[in-house]
């Protein structure tokens, strides 16, 4: 169970303080008021907030997401997906589709869905962001997946002609699926910082196992995390 104040849960949902406490008071959110501190368990409160279309997420007091592997963190999207290499492909649908096969827990009645999803997106734009890295992921996210944000990466057996913007050919894959729009932003945010690091980059370009290329990226969102933290 949870114990935090009334006026951080609050701000962890978005709400004003008075709307929180006539909602405890109403029965109508999972969640007990006990002396100014509300008591709840965090994956049932997330998955409400989820069906109501309403933000969820705790921060310690200095405003930096709990722990490295935070819920909606980076570290915890990457430790959730999964690292694939040497993948034969004969062009950009096959690849999506050998990706979307190794996303964890998706259903296999969504696969389709998904792969017409980040077809849709690659024919409005590419998402190949240049310096031989591309982000595939689905312009709305889909209905009830994932319950918790994750990070698929695939190193191509050869760089893949993507219609990247610089015209470079991509070696490496970071689908992103997340719960909703807010949450793909924040990742893609982490995600795009890290990226722009040297050192990620070459590491990158040795196709790291995913221990390795988790530890970097963690190493790096914890710095990033803490500038934002600091920044006038």
């Amino acid at each position: 169970m949870k114990r935090i104040s009334l006026q951080e849960t609050a701000a962890s949902l978005d709400l004003p303080v008075h709307t929180l406490e006539r909602w405890i008071r109403q029965g109508r959110i999972p969640v007990v008021l006990m002396d100014n501190f509300c008591v709840f368990r965090q994956e049932t409160l997330a998955r409400w907030a989820r069906q109501h279309n309403i933000s969820f997420r705790i921060r310690e007091k200095d405003g930096v997401c709990e722990g490295l592997f935070c819920s909606e963190g980076l570290g915890a999207a990457l430790q959730r997906g999964s690292v694939m290499h040497h993948l034969q492909c004969e062009g950009k649908e096959d690849l999506l589709r050998q990706m979307v096969r190794g996303v964890p827990l998706l259903p296999q009645a969504m696969e389709g869905i998904l792969l017409e999803r980040l077809l849709e997106r690659e024919a409005m734009v590419s998402t190949g962001v240049g310096r031989g890295i591309a982000l595939p992921h689905p312009r709305v996210p889909l209905d009830n997946f994932p319950e918790k944000s994750c990070i698929i990466t695939a190193f191509p057996q050869d760089p893949m002609d993507y219609g990247a913007i610089d015209g470079h050919r991509v070696f490496v894959f970071f689908l992103l699926l997340a719960r909703d729009v807010k949450t793909h932003l924040h990742l893609l945010s982490r995600l795009s910082h890290c990226l722009r690091d040297e050192e990620v980059y070459g590491l990158l370009m040795e196709k790291p196992e995913k221990n390795t290329l988790l530890e970097m990226l963690v190493a790096k969102e914890k710095v990033f995390a803490g500038k934002q933290v600091n920044r006038p």
